[in-house]
């Protein structure tokens, strides 16, 4: 049995699901689309950051970061055990509205999805940490081992490489 020393407060513990689990549920459901392999992801992700806590270090980064890191590798363990992966349903509007409306979302969801696939690897890590993780410039900047500016950068030029996309019809 493990000594109650070596583990977290629960009140840390508590703090860390409620504050990671809506973020990493968006990042994971983004990259893998399906509700149910989301929240397995996030099970294990969590898990994880539990048992292995001792290795958060304060000084290198934020909670919320390295708890990025660690969902960042149970990712990539997952998509290697895999190979189709699903394009994901993405709410934009919402879910109770008309059928038109739905059919609306589901278009512009897919058109969003196939975008940002086009975009380079480093922009799109960073779009998504960002906006499907809520993660903060910083946040992602020690996770991609990037500058904030750097960091700041590659946001702006994977959010204009999208409006070109879309002013464009999808050419980049």
């Amino acid at each position: 049995m493990v000594g109650k020393e070596t583990l977290p407060d629960d009140k840390i513990l508590e703090a860390l699901y409620v504050s990671q689990m809506t973020p990493l549920y968006r990042y994971f459901f983004y990259h893998v689309g399906n509700m149910q392999d989301a929240e397995d992801l996030v099970s294990i992700t969590l898990y994880r950051a539990i048992a292995n806590h001792a290795r958060f270090d304060a000084q290198k980064g934020t909670l919320a970061a390295w708890v990025f890191g660690v969902a960042r590798h149970v990712l990539r363990d997952n998509q290697r055990r895999r190979t189709g992966l699903t394009l994901p349903h993405l709410p934009l509007v919402d879910t109770q509205s008309s059928p038109e409306l739905q059919v609306i979302q589901d278009e512009a969801t897919m058109l969003l999805h196939q975008r940002i696939h086009k975009l380079p690897a480093n922009q799109r890590e960073a779009l998504t940490l960002r906006y499907f993780g809520d993660l903060h410039i910083h946040e992602i900047a020690a996770l991609l081992r990037k500058s904030d500016p750097a960091v700041k950068m590659l946001l702006q030029r994977g959010l204009a490489n999208l409006r070109c996309q879309y002013h464009h019809g999808g050419e980049r």
